[in-house]
């Protein structure tokens, strides 16, 4: 009967484990942002009339013509909902305080959305040509 309790306890233990593990794997952590999303990104939507984003690595600038907040990302977080690749970044807004701001890339219409409002579609600004 003792040997029955010790591996019992032992695949228990066993089992405990891998559900840890599995579930550390699955849960959202620090990424590298993919280079698509590094760029500055505007809008047509009447009401983001001369609003801007400006997404690089290691900050996030949101501009209203030559205002300008910038908050200094912490880190960058993947998750995933459905068919979704939430981008979260962790920031220090310009009030110093911790922030977020979640976005994905909405491969269908080539273009970037906020969490919220989702509906607002920002599109990445190409830099002009130069002339020789």
């Amino acid at each position: 009967m003792q040997i029955n309790i010790a591996r019992l306890t032992i695949v228990l233990l066993i089992m405990a484990l891998t559900t840890v593990g599995v579930m550390r794997l699955l849960e959202p952590g620090p990424i590298t942002l993919p280079e698509k999303f590094i760029g500055v990104w505007s809008t047509k939507a009447p009401r983001y009339d001369g609003r801007f984003l400006q997404i690089g690595p290691q900050e996030i600038t949101i501009g209203v013509y030559d205002q300008r907040d910038v908050y200094r990302v912490k880190r960058f977080d993947l998750s995933v909902d459905r068919w979704v690749r939430f981008y979260t970044a962790h920031c220090i807004g310009p009030n110093g305080f911790e922030d977020k701001i979640t976005f994905w890339y909405d491969e269908n219409i080539e273009g970037l959305r906020l969490k919220n409002p989702g509906q607002v579609i920002w599109r990445k600004m190409t830099p002009p040509k130069k002339r020789l």
